[in-house]
């Protein structure tokens, strides 16, 4: 297992096989985002009519959260990651961004607020809208809710549904940046927080998920879902195999997002 360590982050690269059922359509798809830049987006769909469309910002520095070889998909241990055919069996069509080609060393939390993220996403929703036209909710996870809270106050809220920030980043260390940096009170949209009680990441308290929420000031709707529970930690707590990742609760977790998505009421709490 090879291990990145970050001045910010220490994340999990190492990838395993998580076999892809067969009712799941996989496809990777390459867009050109900018001027020279290429963004690969691995695309999962469901087999009959879909709910919506959840484009997804898994957590670290975004690099290598799926790759392709032999005509098998290799998925990351990432929560969102590992648990997209949870979302796929819920009726959603599941989108994962991978890091743009100029960015091939991992994205930062400052490329994650650039106005080249917000340029390449927009030329994925783009694509997205114009094969599946619907709702398309904006989830993120660790790092990644950086990269979704900057685009929830960035984009026209009229090509986005919603937001679902888990496990989000409320710490910062020198120039690093984290949700706290952010104009949250220029969210307009519906907002989903999901937080384990337990989240032993230095960067991800528990305590500061709640003051995250707390500044969702100008949102429409905001929810916050605590969870408790689930089973023993296979990583260090900033990684992706503990409490920070839903470890044992991702069933429970992706019911529970899936339930808010589509209008259905969800619990406080999730567990133990």
């Amino acid at each position: 297992m090879k291990k990145v360590t970050l001045t910010f982050f220490l994340i999990v690269s190492s990838l395993v096989v998580w076999p892809l059922p067969v009712r799941a359509g996989q496809e990777i798809v390459t867009l050109d985002t900018r001027p020279g830049v290429t963004l690969k987006v691995l695309l999962l769909t469901p087999s009959g009519s879909h709910e919506g469309t959840l484009l997804m910002f898994p957590g670290g520095d975004g690099k290598g959260h799926f790759t392709e070889r032999e005509g098998k998909v290799r998925l990351s241990r990432n929560f969102l990651v590992r648990s997209s055919n949870l979302f796929v069996d819920q009726g959603f069509l599941v989108a994962i961004v991978d890091v743009p080609s100029d960015q091939a060393a991992g994205m930062s939390p400052q490329f994650r607020t650039s106005k080249e993220h917000t340029e390449d996403i927009q030329k994925v929703i783009h694509m997205l809208g114009e094969k599946w036209p619907g709702a398309i909710f904006l989830v993120g996870t660790s790092a990644g809710t950086i990269s979704v809270a900057n685009l929830a106050v960035t984009l026209k809220a009229d090509r986005i549904s919603g937001i679902v920030l888990t496990a989000s980043i409320g710490m910062t260390r020198g120039s690093r940046l984290s949700l706290m940096n952010l104009h949250l009170e220029k969210i307009t949209l519906p907002v989903l927080f999901v937080h384990h009680r337990e989240d032993g990441c230095w960067a991800s308290s528990f305590n500061h998920a709640l003051q995250l929420r707390d500044r969702m000031t100008g949102s429409s709707k905001t929810a916050f879902i605590e969870v408790l529970g689930g089973d023993p930690p296979r990583s260090e707590p900033c990684q992706a195999m503990s409490p920070h990742g839903f470890l044992g609760k991702e069933r429970e977790v992706v019911r529970a997002i899936t339930d808010w998505l589509t209008g259905k009421p969800v619990p406080e709490q999730i567990g133990p």
